[in-house]
């Protein structure tokens, strides 16, 4: 959308780095995967590969992705 292109623009204007996620990269580990890994190459931090994969931590990111990418926000 054109409001989205117009805020990250803004975000990232202000010096914060914007990574977008799709609801089918959220939905698929595979994919999500993708996007952890270049979040981590942005911040310069290592992935641990025993970090990696179906993680509590990683369902409970994902979960709190999804609820952001509902309709109502």
């Amino acid at each position: 959308m054109k409001s989205d292109v117009g805020r990250e623009l803004g975000i990232e204007h202000m010096g914060w780095r914007v990574i977008t996620v799709t609801s089918s990269q959220e939905l698929d580990l595979a994919r999500f995967e993708v996007v952890a890994k270049e979040a981590a190459a942005r911040l310069k931090k290592r992935l641990y590969p025993q970090f990696l994969g179906a993680t509590v931590e990683r369902m409970a990111l994902r979960d709190e992705l999804g609820q952001w990418m509902s309709p109502r926000h």
